[in-house]
């Protein structure tokens, strides 16, 4: 899956610059309560969607681009899950729905892999083939040239 969503991240509490590589502790993650008091993280598609729910404008905020597939790492331990577009569509993805589509792209992935390293040894084994073949022919020709060479050294 190509997709990327942003994720949104709270600075508002860092003292001096920001670090990506080394948020901190002051670094806060918006979040969403239903309900049931479960909590979810909101992601969004665009920057439109973004600009519909950001829920403090005074908020120092950090968009970050992130490929689906690397969504989990960014779930807080507390989050069920992800809200997509909290201020409009509002599609849930749990925890549990995230890591069995990452199950199941693994396992998709697995037999495509394993059909290419086959593919590939197949190849190098022909490449060998061929190379074992032509290394032959060159001793076969050596071996007749010293024959040749032998044989009108004796005639002499």
């Amino acid at each position: 899956m190509r997709s990327k969503f942003i994720l949104a991240i709270d600075i508002s509490q860092v003292q001096g610059e920001f670090d990506p590589a080394n948020p901190g502790p002051d670094v806060r993650i918006p979040y969403i309560k239903n309900q049931n008091e479960d909590i979810f993280q909101p992601l969004f598609s665009d920057i439109g969607e973004f600009q519909k729910f950001r829920p403090d404008p005074q908020a120092k905020l950090r968009l970050a681009a992130i490929p689906f597939q690397h969504l989990l790492p960014y779930l807080m331990k507390q989050a069920k899950g992800f809200v997509i577009n909290p201020s409009g569509f509002n599609l849930l993805l749990t925890r549990e729905q995230l890591q069995r589509i990452m199950g199941a792209q693994a396992q998709s992935v697995r037999p495509n892999l394993e059909a290419m390293m086959a593919q590939a040894a197949a190849a190098q084994a022909q490449k060998n083939a061929q190379n074992n073949a032509a290394n032959d022919e060159v001793k076969e020709h050596v071996n007749e040239t010293e024959n040749t060479a032998a044989e009108t050294d004796n005639e002499e």
